[in-house]
C-alpha cells in the first residue's frame, strides 16, 4: 500500500465541504483551478486570497475544497485564529493532526522513522495510532526547527505522491511566524511535489503581521505565488445571494436598500437579511420579499448592532453557552463546553443546534463547533464582563488540566491554551507553570516568537522580588537570540541589575497592551516599571513612563463607549488628527513608534470608513472627539 491510497472511511473523514452554490467569484476560480491543474502535473504553488472581512473569502476556499475532493485530491484545511493562547504552527497542526486521525496505520508507517520522530513532538496523534516512537537526541533550537520543517516537507511531499495534496490555510492575517517560515520553507524544498496551498488572509491587516509579509515576498521571489484579491459583490450579484438566501427574489426596492448598506459585502448582506427575516421586517408581497417597517426600524447602526439583535432571538441559556465558548476560543469541544457550564452534555448540544440553525456556529466533521465568523465571536466575547472571564479562564484552565495526562510530557498543542487560561484566570501560580513550560516547549519547537510571547507572560506575572524572574531572563535571550533580536538578547545579558533588565522588558508589554487598548493592563504594567525605574533613580526611565500613565489613568471618558468599535488607544490618535499633527507628531505625544500610529490609523479608517483625514476629522467631530 502506497502513501495515499487510503481506505474510502479514511478519505472520507477529511475535509469535503457540502456543495453550497456560490455567488459571483467565476474568475477567481478559474485561475485558482488552473494553479491547481499545474499541481497535478507535478509543480508545487501557493495561491493567496486576500479580500476585507466578509467578502467571502472562506466561501471560495470551501468551494476549491468540494472540487478538489470531487476530482480526487486529499483536501486537509487548517487555519489561524486571533484568540491567545493559540499553539505555534496552528494551520498545520489542524490540517496534518486532521490527516494522522483519520488514515490507517499503514499508511503512517510508510514514512521513514526519522520523520515521524521529528513530527512526534507537534502531533500526539502519532504517538496514539503507531504508540511510543525512539526518542531523537535534544538538539539546539536551531537544529531542532530545521529537523520539524524538513520532517513536515517529506511528510507532505510523500502524502501527495499518488494523488494531489491540497491545503487550505484561512485567515494568515493572524498566522504565527513559525507557521509562516516553515510554509516558506516547505515550498523552496518541495518545488516537485504535487502541493497546492491556498491561503486566505485580510489585505488591510498584513501589514500587521511582518511574518506574512516576509513570506509573501519570499514565495514572490521564487516565483511560486499567485494572489488574488477579491471585493464586493456587485447589485445584481448581492440580489442573486438574497435570492438564495430568502429562496425568492427581493423587491427593488429592497434590493437596493440591501446593496446601499452591505456595500456588496456578502457577510453584511446575510447578516441584514437574517435580521429582517427573523424581526419580521420582511413580508412577501406578490411574490417579492418586500420591507415592511420603516428604513429607521430596519437598519441597525453597525455590525455589532445587527448581530445582537440576532441574538435577542435566541433563548438566554443558549446565548450564555455562546458567550461561554467565546472565552474557549474560536472553535469549541463540546464536551468541554458542558463540563465548564457544568450541564448535561446533551442539553449543551441541544441548546447549541439552535445557534447552528441561526447560522452563528456550524458543526465540524470531528464533532466539534466553530463560530461562522469572527465577528460573532468577538461580539459575544465582549458581552463578558471582566470578573466572569477570569473565573471562567480559571475553569477552562482546570478541565483542561484534567484532560491531559500529566505523567508523560505534554506538546506545544496542549501546553499553549492551558498557558493562556490560567495566565488569564484567578491562579496566578498556575499562570506562570504553564506559561513557563509553553514557553521552553516552543523554544525547543524553534518557535521564537512564541517562547518569547510566553516568557514576557511569567515575567508580567511574577512579583518584582521573585528571584525566578532573574533565571528566567538567559532562557527569553536565548529566544531573542532565534528571532534574529541580537540586540535586545544581548542588553538583557549584559545589563548587570536584572531589575532594570525586567523594567525594560515591562515597558515594552505595556506598549504592546496599549496597542491592543488593554488600558488596565497596560496601567498596572507602567506602575509596576515607574517603581523599578526610580529604584535607581533612573530619570529617562521615569519620565518615559509618567509620560504614558496620565493618558490612561486621567482620561476615564475613553473607558465609557466607543464609537465604531474603536480602542481606547485609537481614539487617543482620532482626537489628534483633527490638530492637523503628522503621524511623527502623534507618534511623539504618546510616546509610541511612528509605525505603530499607521498601522492604528489604518485600522481607524477601515472601522469609521473614513476615506482620508478630512473625513476622519468630520468623523471625530460628529462624536465629539475633536
Amino acid at each position: 500500500m502506497v502513501i495515499g491510497e487510503m481506505t474510502q472511511m479514511a478519505r472520507s473523514a477529511l475535509i469535503m465541504p457540502s456543495a453550497i452554490p456560490i455567488i459571483g467569484r467565476q474568475q477567481e476560480l478559474a485561475s485558482i483551478i488552473r494553479r491547481y491543474e499545474a499541481v497535478r502535473s507535478g509543480l508545487a504553488c501557493v495561491v493567496l486570497v486576500s479580500g476585507e472581512p466578509g467578502m467571502g473569502k472562506t466561501c471560495l476556499l470551501d468551494e476549491i475544497a468540494r472540487r478538489a475532493c470531487q476530482s480526487g485530491a486529499t483536501v486537509l484545511r487548517g487555519g489561524s485564529s486571533q484568540a491567545e493562547g493559540m499553539p505555534p504552527f496552528l494551520p498545520f497542526l489542524e490540517a496534518l493532526g486532521q490527516y494522522i486521525q483519520s488514515s490507517p496505520t499503514e499508511c503512517l508507517q510508510m514514512q521513514d522513522t526519522a520523520t515521524l520522530q521529528a513530527l512526534a513532538s507537534q502531533f500526539p496523534e502519532l504517538t496514539i495510532q503507531l504508540g511510543n516512537l525512539p526518542t531523537s537526541h535534544p538538539s539546539p533550537p536551531e537544529q531542532a526547527r530545521f529537523r520539524l520543517y524538513e520532517a513536515t516537507g517529506t511528510f507532505l511531499q510523500r502524502l501527495g505522491a499518488s494523488r494531489p495534496l491540497v491545503l487550505i490555510f484561512d485567515d494568515l492575517h493572524w498566522a504565527d511566524s513559525a507557521s509562516l517560515d516553515l510554509l516558506s520553507h516547505v515550498m523552496r524544498r518541495q518545488q516537485g511535489a504535487r502541493l497546492l496551498v491556498i491561503g486566505a488572509y485580510r489585505n488591510s491587516e498584513i501589514n500587521q503581521n511582518p511574518g506574512l509579509v516576509r513570506s509573501v515576498a519570499e514565495l514572490s521571489r521564487q516565483r511560486m505565488l499567485t494572489t488574488i484579491t477579491i471585493g464586493p459583490l456587485s447589485g445584481p450579484e448581492i440580489e442573486a445571494l438574497a435570492e438564495h438566501t430568502l429562496g425568492g427574489p427581493l423587491s427593488p426596492d429592497a434590493s437596493s436598500l440591501l446593496y446601499a448598506h452591505s456595500e456588496g459585502n456578502p457577510f453584511f448582506a446575510e447578516e441584514l437579511l437574517q435580521s429582517w427575516v427573523e424581526r419580521k421586517s420582511l413580508v412577501q408581497n406578490q411574490g417579492y420579499w418586500a420591507l415592511g417597517t420603516p428604513l429607521d426600524q430596519a437598519l441597525p447602526p453597525s455590525i455589532h448592532g445587527i448581530l445582537r439583535q440576532r441574538f435577542a432571538q435566541l433563548p438566554p441559556d443558549c446565548i450564555d453557552h455562546l458567550r461561554v465558548a467565546a472565552i474557549i476560543g474560536h472553535n469549541f469541544d463540546l464536551s468541554l463546553l458542558a463540563t465548564v457550564k457544568e450541564n448535561d452534555i446533551e442539553r449543551v448540544e441541544e441548546s447549541l443546534f439552535e445557534a447552528v440553525h441561526a447560522y452563528l456556529v456550524r458543526v465540524e466533521q470531528n464533532g466539534s463547533f466553530t463560530f461562522s465568523h469572527d465577528y460573532i465571536r468577538v461580539c459575544l466575547y465582549a458581552e463578558v464582563s471582566i470578573s466572569r472571564r477570569r473565573t471562567l479562564h480559571t475553569k477552562i484552565g482546570s478541565v483542561l488540566e484534567s484532560f491531559v495526562d500529566q505523567d508523560r510530557p505534554l506538546s506545544t498543542y496542549q501546553l499553549a491554551p492551558l498557558a493562556f487560561h490560567f495566565a488569564h484566570s484567578h491562579d496566578r501560580e498556575r499562570g506562570i507553570e504553564y506559561s513557563e513550560r509553553a514557553g521552553a516547549q516552543a523554544l525547543l519547537d524553534g518557535a521564537a516568537a512564541e517562547a518569547i510571547h510566553h516568557y514576557r507572560i511569567v515575567l508580567n506575572l511574577l512579583d518584582l522580588n521573585d528571584q525566578r524572574g532573574s533565571g528566567l531572563l538567559p532562557r527569553l535571550s536565548q529566544a531573542l537570540l532565534l528571532a534574529s533580536q541580537a540586540e535586545k538578547a544581548e542588553t538583557i545579558m549584559t545589563s548587570e541589575d536584572p531589575y532594570l533588565q525586567l523594567a525594560h522588558l515591562l515597558l515594552e508589554q505595556a506598549d504592546s497592551e496599549m496597542g491592543q487598548g488593554n488600558t488596565s493592563q497596560a496601567a498596572d504594567l507602567l506602575k509596576q516599571t515607574l517603581a523599578l525605574f526610580e529604584a535607581p533613580d533612573m530619570a529617562f526611565g521615569t519620565q518615559q513612563v509618567r509620560g504614558r500613565l496620565p493618558r490612561l489613568v486621567q482620561e476615564p471618558e475613553l473607558l465609557a463607549s466607543l464609537p465604531s468599535g474603536l480602542t481606547q488607544r485609537q481614539v487617543m490618535i482620532l482626537k489628534l488628527v483633527p490638530q492637523g499633527k503628522s503621524n511623527r507628531q502623534i507618534a511623539h505625544e504618546l510616546g509610541i513608534t511612528e509605525k505603530t500610529v499607521t498601522n492604528h490609523l489604518t485600522h481607524i479608517f477601515n472601522k469609521t470608513n473614513c476615506e482620508n483625514r478630512a473625513t476622519l476629522t468630520a468623523f471625530a467631530l460628529r462624536h465629539g472627539l475633536a
